[in-house]
């Protein structure tokens, strides 16, 4: 199961040539949380808890059963290790693509992973991704 960074516009498009490749020998799933790609918003709170029963939910909807190997990129390494804490029984492993642990919100002083400013009005428009793909070496997160 591949989870989202925070700030990215779709994750399926993100993540599909790694998708791809995995999914010649495995089953692979990813997770577009409330807000990010072709998923709705909500208004309730975005909490790590939160996010990781919305995240069951779905997979149990689909029916999508575990146990589940875990694949975080950046603030989805928080969840993933909340949802491994959790729901020991539903995780098979969790393998990190450049994530956040759970210290990352002590060192910087945040009870929740939060987004810049200017990153929380560019992610939706997908426009920190076409930066991205213009100049590829652009960092302005």
């Amino acid at each position: 199961m591949l989870l989202n960074g925070l700030g990215t516009a779709a994750p399926v498009l993100d993540f599909e040539p790694l998708a791809n490749e995995l999914a010649k020998n495995h089953k692979v799933v990813v997770v577009e949380s409330f807000g990010y790609g072709w998923s709705d918003v909500t208004n309730k709170e975005r909490s790590v808890e939160n996010i990781v029963e919305e995240i069951r939910t779905a997979l149990k909807k689909s029916n999508i059963e575990g146990p589940y190997i875990l694949m975080p990129h950046s603030i989805s390494g928080i969840y993933s290790m909340y949802y491994a804490n959790a729901y020991p029984d539903e995780v098979k492993a969790v393998i990190g693509i450049d994530f956040t642990l759970p210290q990352a919100l002590e060192y910087f002083g945040e009870s929740a992973p939060t987004m810049s400013e200017y990153m929380r009005y560019a992610s939706p428009t997908g426009i920190a991704q076409l930066a991205l793909y213009i100049i590829p070496d652009i960092s302005f997160l």
